[in-house]
């Protein structure tokens, strides 16, 4: 392994950890954000 081929290999690594750390706040915040929403269906449905 050459050093050319493991900056190229870090590199994209390093990209695919960027992509991860934006994408898993946005998908936790989703997440939380339908199980609430459900929450309130069945909440509301209790009521009625």
């Amino acid at each position: 392994m050459n050093n050319q081929s493991f900056s190229a290999y870090s590199s994209s690594l390093f990209q695919r950890h960027i992509e991860a750390t934006i994408l898993l706040p946005k998908l936790l915040a989703y997440a939380t954000l339908v199980w609430f929403s459900a929450f309130l269906i069945v909440l509301l449905c209790c009521i009625n």
